[in-house]
């Protein structure tokens, strides 16, 4: 994301002086919720919905109980997961920095990127890691 001294309008439709931008030149309303079919973020993801049941985080409610895993669309959960904890929603995987020192997030931020942009998010509760980090059906 880059500020933009030119006057952009956002998702709203409201004229926004020194406004947000991406780098493609899209205004950051634009982008914070997947509006743009086919769209990828800087850090490389989709921003569009998958095909298969998935959640908006910042906008949908929290899942039930039977989902334990979730991660971003397009991630491997070899790499980067968000586990449901008490408290929140941690994050683990071997792409984690600092795993054990990071607080647990709530819900709404389990979608968000390193970039700052929501991402839909995928129940991976029914793969889990053995201690080789080999993925292990449950």
């Amino acid at each position: 994301m880059r500020s933009s001294p030119h006057r952009t309008t956002g998702a709203s439709g409201s004229d926004q002086r020194y406004g947000s931008t991406c780098d493609d030149g899209r205004s950051l309303d634009d982008r914070r919720v997947g509006s743009v079919t086919g769209a990828v973020c800087r850090c490389h993801l989709p921003l569009d919905a998958p095909d298969e049941p998935h959640w908006w985080p910042v906008r949908d409610a929290e899942p039930g109980p039977g989902v334990q895993v979730v991660v971003l669309q397009g991630q491997d959960p070899f790499f980067l997961r968000r586990v449901r904890r008490p408290g929140g929603w941690h994050t683990e995987g071997h792409g984690a920095a600092y795993p054990e020192f990071t607080p647990p997030k709530p819900w709404a931020d389990t979608g968000l990127c390193w970039a700052g942009n929501n991402h839909p998010v995928i129940d991976a509760t029914s793969s889990t890691l053995d201690c080789e980090g080999e993925r292990t059906p449950r």
